[in-house]
């Protein structure tokens, strides 16, 4: 991530990705403050899971900041919220996972990554020894990974790939 970024800006995705793998706490340790959008915030809430509770036990995570009320083209309100805060946000890292949302913040200049982005961060830190377990973990909850992507993210931190290599071909 190069610099040293004192404020996470997140959205929903990887708020909810890091909590299935039990990883929510990096984003503290990773990062001075984390905002959650009041648009996020109200994503997350409206979720029908086990969420809402350990969000609150956390207390990390600094939520309601105030709605953009702001949609960019082709986001949904909870990207485009945390897109929005992190422009008015010095120093700040937005987390984003959608691909379109990550390449519209990087039109506008912002600093970006993702759920894998922070285990990397986290693993070069010493903040977790493997992040292949997480991303296995992740895949198998049904949340979609670029493969290729997470491959080359496990290679930049020396852990073998997800993926199977090349088929290879039965001698003739």
């Amino acid at each position: 991530m190069g610099r040293r970024l004192n404020v996470a800006v997140t959205n929903t995705s990887p708020v909810i990705a890091l909590w299935r793998v039990e990883a929510l706490h990096l984003l503290a340790e990773l990062f001075g403050r984390v905002i959650v959008p009041a648009d996020v915030s109200a994503e997350l809430l409206a979720r029908d899971d086990a969420i809402h509770e350990a969000l609150f036990e956390f207390g990390h995570l600094e939520f309601g900041v105030l709605p953009t009320r702001i949609v960019l083209p082709g986001l949904g309100l909870g990207e485009s919220s945390a897109i929005e805060i992190a422009r008015r946000t010095p120093d700040s890292i937005v987390v984003l996972d959608d691909s379109r949302a990550r390449k519209t913040a990087r039109e506008l200049g912002l600093t970006v990554t993702g759920t894998i982005g922070v285990l990397m961060s986290a693993k070069r830190r010493g903040l977790v020894r493997e992040i292949r377990p997480l991303a296995l973990r992740l895949r198998a909850q049904g949340f979609h990974l670029r493969p290729d992507l997470v491959d080359q993210a496990l290679a930049s931190v020396g852990e073998r790939p997800i993926s199977p290599g090349p088929k290879a071909r039965k001698p003739k």
